[in-house]
């Protein structure tokens, strides 16, 4: 169960990395010695700042934060046991309603008729389908819900290098739930490439053709490295072989992401070993370090199963001339179908725009019931 302490680490980890940088070394000090701050004695702290705080902790913890908790509280701590509190009511709710414990992989947001056929649901880069909570509270009732989460998302798993062993993780998690016949997907950002490769496996094993549908899904550069180098530097090597991990091929483009990565396997490793976790404050950069460079070593195959692109009309400048279905089309036999919706790559998982999300969904599951020639 989340606690204050937990909450503290994540606000502290935000505040230092994206807050100003007047306030650093008081916050790292704090940070190191595990003294409170009053929110008075930051030189540079605004509403601005506390809502961007508040929308951090909502996509990370998965509860709503009114940003009246800054004027309740006048400290740091205060404002971590209060956000605690808010999260250990919602983790108590969920647990009361839960149907199943499908362990750290997979998690119910909707238990919906037992007859539907399911949507699974693959995260972005952080690994957390907890994304999509906006998105599957308009959902129609009627639909059963799975959400995806990706191997590192509780601290303990190595993160996967590879979109294909990324897709294989949720084809096992997937056929728990649903052990025959085709599927309903539905990717956000990276999670889409990730739904693209498990249709094709799923279509592989003979079980049909699966709807994939992905939310502003770029298709990865197809820049594969030629020729992957395995991890040199003997101190990894040596902890991956403790952790009884296996050593890993590392398709990495530069020495940067090399020089991230290596640390991280060791964090995991090192952690492994002691039988823990390692601290939520920095699960979800190690997780978007390894889904990142997944994502863009990735080749895509062909698949001749119905694709659709929710894409989001707002693109950044430099996304002026990509084709319209970013890429996928000639990874394609059938025609990617391509919606557009007013949003930008970030909003298109929030309210309003998760509504309008929905509804585009609920129509593409209910055309898609009646093409295989079943009620909607």
């Amino acid at each position: 169960m989340t606690d204050a302490a937990e909450v503290r680490g994540m606000v502290l980890a935000h505040m230092i990395s994206f807050g100003s940088a007047a306030n650093v070394d008081l916050l790292k000090a704090a940070d190191a010695s595990g003294a409170d701050v009053e929110f008075g004695q930051l030189a540079r702290f605004d509403s601005v700042d506390a809502v961007e705080l508040c929308m951090e902790l909502e996509a990370r913890l998965s509860v709503a934060i009114d940003l009246a908790e800054f004027a309740r509280v006048r400290t740091l701590d205060g404002f971590a046991a209060r956000v605690a509190s808010i999260v250990q009511s919602s983790e108590a709710r969920e647990a009361d309603k839960a149907p199943a414990d499908f362990g750290p992989h997979m998690i119910c947001m909707q238990a919906g008729d037992p007859g539907r056929v399911p949507l699974f649901l693959i995260p972005g880069a952080d690994g957390s389908s907890y994304a999509f909570r906006h998105v599957v509270s308009c959902l129609s009732d009627a639909v059963p819900v799975y959400g995806l989460q990706m191997h590192g998302i509780d601290g303990k798993a190595m993160p996967r290098l590879d979109v294909r062993e990324i897709a294989a993780d949720c084809v096992d998690s997937i056929r728990s739930i649903k052990p025959s016949g085709p599927c309903r997907i539905l990717g956000y950002s990276m999670g889409g490439g990730v739904g693209f490769e498990v249709a094709r496996l799923l279509a592989a094993a003979n079980t049909g053709q699966s709807h994939v549908m992905m939310l502003d899904s770029d298709c990865p550069r197809q820049q594969p490295v030629r020729q992957p180098f395995l991890d040199q530097m003997t101190d990894s090597r040596f902890w991956m072989r403790l952790s009884g991990l296996k050593r890993l091929e590392l398709a990495m483009r530069d020495r940067r992401n090399r020089a991230k990565l290596v640390p991280l396997q060791r964090l995991f490793a090192e952690n492994a070993l002691r039988g823990e976790a390692i601290p939520m404050n920095e699960r979800e950069s190690a997780l978007l370090s390894f889904n990142k460079i997944a994502h863009m070593s990735h080749v895509p195959g062909r698949y001749d199963g119905p694709v659709t692109l929710l894409r989001a009309a707002q693109r950044p400048p430099k996304a002026r001339n990509e084709p319209e279905a970013l890429g996928w089309q000639q990874f394609c036999d059938r025609p990617v179908r391509v919606i557009t919706v007013d949003a930008d790559h970030y909003t298109i998982l929030h309210d309003p725009v998760a509504r309008v999300v929905a509804g585009h969904v609920d129509r593409l599951m209910a055309d898609q019931l009646q093409a295989d020639g079943q009620p909607a």
